[in-house]
């Protein structure tokens, strides 16, 4: 299970995050026990189906998983592809989001806003990892949040494909970086864990290590949120930020300073 962290001590920021990943884990978990049981029936009913007309002259053996594929439209496997790639990729962005929105509140005690979230764009990946580093001193592409997102890219861009041995292997470190086999006692797991990794030529997630990715994402969160908080409800600060409150912005590596605007839109120039 998720523990989450208590409201008054985090960011508002948290507080809108937790509610959308109660909401997807939810979505992953109630999805998995409708449309099992959903597959379950309809499975039955082809076999049934396939002993009532069962004409050796003109049947084989496949007749019900035939007659299953036209009452379904969809195999169970390609089904749970589709659902395991629509969780990941939304929980990754939500981090992403999250990530946004926390920088923009930290900004924003200091006269200052993320350009980014003024307008109908995103910050670069890149460009948010360099910001939390230098002007928080927080580390926000651990090798579990890195593993995820190299998932959500397999998932998203090549459709949960992976092209080449090379592939193969990096998948197997970043599962590995995640722990996903780790055995977990809490029921929700072990309804989904013997589910079968169905897609075995790519991206090969159970419903159950699906799941854990989630949670494991909460917990780069949760550990963001903890650390960024006496920047947003305290007095830490840091030498940037400081530079900031004094109306000017320091040269940060891998942050431009494009993406500072002050809070009546104007740019935030450099300190000279």
């Amino acid at each position: 299970m998720v523990e989450y962290l208590r409201s008054h001590d985090v960011s508002v920021q948290y507080v809108f995050w937790q509610r959308d990943h109660q909401q997807m884990r939810a979505f992953l978990v109630h999805t998995n026990e409708g449309m099992s049981d959903w597959f379950d029936r309809q499975w039955a009913a082809a076999n049934d189906r396939a002993d009532e007309i069962f004409d050796p002259e003109r049947h084989d053996a496949g007749l019900a998983a035939e007659l299953f594929e036209q009452a379904t439209d969809v195999w169970p496997e390609d089904f749970f592809l589709q659902l395991s790639a629509a969780v990941v990729k939304d929980a990754v962005t939500l981090y992403e989001l999250f990530l946004e929105s926390l920088a923009d509140e930290v900004l924003s005690n200091y006269g200052v806003r993320l350009a980014t979230t003024q307008a109908e764009k995103t910050w670069r990946w890149d460009d948010c990892v360099a910001f939390y580093d230098s002007y928080l001193g927080v580390d926000v592409a651990t090798a579990r949040i890195q593993a995820a997102r190299w998932i959500r890219h397999k998932m998203t861009h090549q459709r949960s494909e992976i092209r080449t041995p090379a592939g193969r292997v990096e998948f197997e470190q970043h599962l590995a970086a995640m722990h996903l086999d780790d055995v977990k006692t809490d029921g929700t797991y072990v309804a989904l864990a013997d589910h079968k990794p169905y897609f075995t030529r790519g991206v090969e997630l159970t419903q159950g290590q699906t799941l854990r990715i989630l949670d494991i994402i909460a917990d780069e969160v949760a550990s963001v949120a903890a650390a960024a908080f006496p920047f947003t409800h305290g007095n830490s600060s840091s030498i940037p930020l400081l530079a900031l409150r004094e109306g000017a912005s320091i040269r940060v590596k891998g942050f431009p300073d494009k993406l500072l605007r002050f809070s009546d839109g104007g740019p935030v120039p450099p300190r000279s």
